[in-house]
């Protein structure tokens, strides 16, 4: 994981200063140790007579510096900028996912980062709700109403009373039947709520919006395709393979440069797509084994989408990556091999990097002739 803790990326230094939203009782960032501050969209009296007899220990929820109410981020915190900021099961309740990803870079220091948790809905008690898109973030950013996911959540979410009720999720030990008996209040309360022109505020905070290891990859893959915000994704994991921790971990670093050049955000978006693919074992999942397992790779082609494709691999992978051409092509580099110099072997790993389709087919063609195999030598983007 190269960070153990994501305290790693907080920094005890004084002169380091840091924002935790929703801290609640048991803030990740201990005053005393970081030079923090707690922010939430209540006051602390708020916040304990909300959880009182809940199953927080209202004795221990810290007092609150920042009570946003409906104010933005910016507007409350005025002109503080943080060199961190981190929110754990927090982003999911937001009314607007991606206005909220957007307000905390507004406060963040220029390569300030947003360490963010979020329970990964498939191993969830959202397991039976559909993950959010980018479509439907997108169009409550520009003003749609929330209220179709507000009363989706309170439809199709189950209930949750103990930390049992999570194993049963993560082994899949689950079924939605039991809750469509005696549910006749629950479709009464959601069409209401539905079909109401007014934005429906719920008392309870359930989780407005979904997210699986891959659905967040894909919101953030497409925020960037829209030139939204200004993040690099430096980090990112989803639950453990034992299933122990059912908790997605991202971390964002302010970057305006991703909103200024193409080139960089087009590279960045590539990476996202690489993490995306790995998670469902397509195309960019065999590019990411072959790095991993140390092949010798090769982007067949030296046009513009081989130096996109080369930054991007040597960014996320960290490793060398080649080039080749056919042999009829003019040979300028010494980095650059002719295709009848390389041989096909378990060790050599080829991605056939352009996008105009006689070039594809041609270059497929010589690869044939050459003795290498689809799927075993090369691939294609």
């Amino acid at each position: 994981m190269g960070v153990m803790k994501l305290q790693d990326y907080f920094d005890t230094d004084a002169n380091k200063e840091y924002l935790e939203i929703g801290p609640l009782y048991n803030p990740m960032l201990k005053k005393g140790e970081y030079n923090v501050r707690y922010l939430d969209f209540r006051t602390t009296e708020e916040v304990k007579a909300t959880y009182e007899g809940s199953y927080a220990d209202v004795s221990g929820i810290v007092d609150i510096d920042y009570a946003t109410g409906s104010r933005s981020y910016k507007e409350t915190v005025g002109n503080q900028r943080f060199d961190g900021v981190y929110s754990r099961h927090c982003i999911e309740h937001t009314y607007d996912v991606i206005g909220h990803l957007m307000d905390v870079a507004s406060i963040l220091k220029e390569v300030g980062r947003y360490v963010i948790e979020i329970p990964d809905g498939s191993c969830w008690f959202d397991y039976f709700r559909q993950p959010t898109t980018f479509r439907e973030a997108y169009c409550v950013y520009k003003g749609a109403s929330l209220n179709c996911f507000i009363s989706e959540s309170g439809l199709d979410t189950i209930p949750l009373f103990s930390g049992s009720d999570i194993e049963k999720f993560k082994r899949k030990d689950v079924s939605f039947i039991g809750e469509l008996i005696g549910e006749e209040y629950r479709i009464k309360k959601s069409k209401e709520i539905m079909e109401g022109e007014d934005i429906f505020y719920p008392e309870d905070s359930p989780h407005i919006w979904v997210f699986t290891t891959r659905s967040f990859l894909e919101l953030y893959r497409d925020c960037l395709r829209f030139n939204i915000f200004p993040y690099k994704m430096i980090f990112y994991s989803g639950p453990d393979s034992e299933g122990r921790d059912c908790t997605i971990k991202v971390v964002l670093e302010k970057c305006s440069r991703i909103l200024e050049d193409d080139d960089y955000r087009l590279s960045e978006i590539i990476r996202t797509q690489l993490r995306i693919e790995e998670i469902g074992g397509e195309t960019g999942g065999r590019i990411a084994s072959a790095f991993k397992n140390n092949k010798e790779v090769y982007l067949y082609g030296k046009g513009k989408v081989s130096k996109i494709l080369y930054d991007a691999f040597r960014e996320f992978f960290d490793k060398n990556v080649g080039f080749v051409v056919s042999d009829d092509v003019e040979q300028d580099g010494d980095d650059v091999l002719k295709l009848s110099q390389l041989k096909p072997s378990e060790n050599v790993f080829i991605i056939i990097a352009t996008k105009t389709k006689e070039y594809v087919e041609q270059m497929e063609e010589n690869l044939v002739i050459n003795g290498f195999i689809r799927g075993e030598h090369y691939i294609t983007i």
